[in-house]
C-alpha cells in the first residue's frame, strides 16, 4: 500500500501525469490517495479513475482547489473507487463515488453555496455506497445527487451539525438518520426518517415520502411532501407542521403523539387511515376542524 499525494505540479489532470504526484507516483489500487492541506491546484481533467479500486480517498481540511467541473450546467465530476472516503475540502467540488469493499463516506467540511440552488460540495455514487456521514458547521453546504438528472444510492445517511444538506430527487436511501441545528432539505423517496436530537429544521418537500416511518424526536419538520406513511411517532422535543393544501393529499397509516410533541394539520392535508393517537397532554395538536352545516326547516 502506497500514498501518493496530489502536487499539481504539472496540470489539474488526475490520472495520466505522473509529476502531479509526490514522488511522481501515481495512485494503484489498495493505495491511500490523500488531496493534502495548504494545496490550491484544482483537479478538473483525467477525472475516470473508477478502474483503480483504492484503500482510502482523503481531501484534508486545508485543500481549497475545486474537485471536478461544472460547465454551463454539464457537471463532469472525479469519479473514485474506495473503500472510505473523508472529505474536507474547501473548494467548489463535484465527486462520484464508487465503493470498494463495501464503503463508508466521512464529509466532515464543505464550502458554502457558490449561488442559490447550488451547492458546495456535490455527491453522487456509481453504486451503491452502505452509509455516508455528514457533519458540517453552519454555512457548509452539501448536495446529494441533488444536481438534476444525477442519482446516487447510500443505504444509510447520518447528518449532525450545523450545516445545509438537500438530498436530491436523484437519491436512493433506506434510512436517514438527522441530529444537530441544520436545515435538511429532502426531495428524494426515503424508507425511513428519524430525527433524533438538537433543533434541526427538516423539510420534507414534494416527492420526498417516508414510505414506512417517520419519527420525530427532536427539531422541526416542515411537511409538504407526498405519498403514504406507514407509521409517524412524534415526541416531547419534536414538531411536524403540515404545509400545502388539501389539494395534496398525503396519507398516514398509524400516527402517534407522545408528551408534548406538536402536530399541526390545520389545513386538513392528511388522510389518517386509523384513528389518531394522542399519548400525552395534546395540547400541541392541531388538526383544523372539519363541519358541514345545513339549514333545514323546523
Amino acid at each position: 500500500m502506497g500514498t501518493p499525494i496530489w502536487t499539481g505540479e504539472t496540470s489539474g489532470a488526475y490520472e495520466g501525469i505522473t509529476t502531479n504526484w509526490i514522488a511522481d507516483t501515481e495512485p494503484i489500487a489498495d493505495d491511500a490517495v490523500i488531496i493534502p492541506a495548504g494545496n490550491s491546484v484544482a483537479i478538473a481533467t483525467a477525472l475516470d479513475a473508477n478502474d483503480i479500486d483504492l484503500l482510502s480517498f482523503t481531501v484534508e481540511e486545508g485543500y481549497t482547489g475545486a474537485i471536478g467541473t461544472n460547465t454551463n450546467e454539464v457537471v463532469a465530476p472525479l469519479q473514485v473507487s474506495a473503500t472510505t472516503f473523508r472529505l474536507a475540502g474547501s473548494g467548489v467540488s463535484y465527486l462520484k463515488l464508487k465503493p470498494h469493499d463495501d464503503g463508508t463516506t466521512y464529509v466532515i467540511k464543505a464550502p458554502a453555496r457558490p449561488a442559490i440552488g447550488q451547492f458546495g460540495l456535490n455527491l453522487t455514487t456509481g453504486a451503491t455506497i452502505p452509509t455516508l456521514n455528514i457533519d458540517l458547521a453552519s454555512g457548509e453546504s452539501v448536495g446529494v445527487a441533488a444536481v438534476a438528472g444525477e442519482t446516487g444510492t447510500f443505504t444509510t445517511i447520518n447528518i449532525d451539525g450545523d450545516g445545509d444538506v438537500t438530498l436530491g430527487a436523484g437519491l436512493t436511501c433506506t434510512t436517514l438518520n438527522i441530529a444537530g441545528d441544520g436545515n435538511i432539505y429532502g426531495q428524494a423517496g426515503i424508507a425511513n426518517i428519524n430525527v433524533i436530537s438538537g433543533s434541526p429544521k427538516v423539510y420534507l418537500q414534494k416527492a420526498c415520502a417516508a414510505s414506512v416511518a417517520l419519527i420525530v424526536k427532536a427539531g422541526t419538520v416542515y411537511e409538504d411532501s407526498t405519498g403514504t406513511k406507514k407509521i409517524v411517532q412524534i415526541f416531547d422535543d419534536g414538531a411536524v407542521l403540515c404545509q400545502g393544501s388539501v389539494a395534496d393529499l398525503r396519507v398516514w397509516t398509524d400516527t402517534e403523539v407522545y408528551g408534548a410533541g406538536t402536530l399541526e394539520d390545520e389545513a386538513l392535508t392528511i388522510d389518517f387511515t386509523n384513528p389518531h393517537k394522542r399519548k400525552g397532554n395534546g395540547e400541541n395538536i392541531k388538526l383544523g376542524s372539519n363541519i358541514s352545516l345545513a339549514r333545514v326547516a323546523l
